[in-house]
C-alpha cells in the first residue's frame, strides 16, 4: 500500500518549487530507522535500541517515559500532517531491522493519510546532491535555520538570503564537540514557542534529529515552510 503512494523525485521538486514561489506553507520531514524506536514505543522498552537511540539524541537529558508518550504523540501527529513525509525505502528494509520497524509502524499508525507526497526518507541527500535545495532558496527574502552545527558562514556564502534567523539545538552525542546546551524538556519547548515566520511562507532548514520533526510542524502551523534536511548539515 505504501508503495502505490510513493512519489518521484522530480514531482516532489516542483511541489516544493511551487510552495516556495507561492509561499504556501508546508512541513517536509523524514523518517529513519531511529524513530522506529519512539514510534513503536512502549514495546520497544524490551530491547537495547531504545537507550541508545535516546542517549544519541538527548545524552544525559534522556526523557522520562511520560516524556517519550508525549514525544510519540507529538512524532504521529507531525507525520499525519506533513505535506511531505520522507520514509524508508524497500531497499533500506533489507539492510536495518529497525528501518522495517519504522515502515510497518507508518503503516500500522496510518501516518501516511493526509499527506500530498510520499518521498524517500533520503530526500534531504537528493536535494542536496542535485544542488536543488540552493536553487529552491538561493536569495531568499528569509532563511531560518535550526541546527546545532556552526554553519552561519557557509549558509551565508551559499544561499546569500537577505535576512538570517538561527536557532541552536543540541547536538548529537556523537559530535561532541558541537552545541552542548540542554535540549529538553524546557529548552525546547521555549524554542518552539521563539519560532515566528516573518511572513507566510518563510523558509526554514532544519537538523534536529528527532526533535526537527516536531519543530517542522510547529513552522508549519505558524505558517512557515520547515524542510528536514538532517544530516546535510553535518556537511
Amino acid at each position: 500500500m505504501l508503495e502505490s503512494k510513493r512519489g518521484n523525485f522530480k514531482d516532489c521538486l516542483l511541489y516544493l518549487k511551487d510552495c516556495i514561489n507561492k509561499r504556501q506553507p508546508l512541513s517536509l520531514i523524514r523518517l529513519g530507522d531511529g524513530e522506529s524506536q519512539i514510534l513503536n514505543y512502549p514495546e520497544t522498552l524490551n530491547g537495547n535500541d531504545l537507550e541508545a537511540q535516546l542517549n544519541l539524541w538527548f545524552g544525559v537529558d534522556t526523557p522520562k517515559s511520560s516524556e517519550i508518550r508525549e514525544l510519540r504523540k507529538q512524532l504521529i501527529h507531525s507525520c499525519q500532517r506533513a505535506s511531505v513525509l520522507g520514509i524508508p525505502t524497500t531497499r533500506q528494509l533489507t539492510i536495518h531491522p529497525r528501518y522495517k520497524q519504522t515502515y510497518d509502524a507508518i503503516q500500522k499508525l496510518r501516518l501516511t493519510k493526509r499527506n500530498d507526497y510520499i518521498a524517500d526518507a533520503a530526500i534531504h541527500r537528493y536535494l542536496q546532491l542535485s544542488g536543488s535545495i540552493l536553487n529552491l532558496l538561493f536569495r531568499q527574502e528569509f532563511l531560518g535555520l535550526i541546527t546545532s552545527r556552526n554553519a552561519t558562514n557557509q549558509i551565508i556564502k551559499a544561499f546569500q538570503p537577505t535576512s538570517l534567523a538561527i536557532y541552536r539545538i543540541k547536538s548529537e552525542t556523537s559530535f561532541p564537540g558541537e552545541f552542548k546546551n540542554a535540549n529538553y524538556p524546557k529548552p525546547f519547548k521555549f524554542l518552539l514557542n521563539g519560532i515566528k515566520p516573518p511572513y507566510r511562507g518563510a523558509p526554514y532548514l532544519v537538523g534536529a534529529g528527532l526533535l526537527g520533526k516536531i519543530i517542522c510542524n510547529q513552522i508549519y502551523s505558524k505558517g512557515g515552510i520547515a524542510i528536514d534536511i538532517g544530516s546535510i548539515f553535518d556537511g
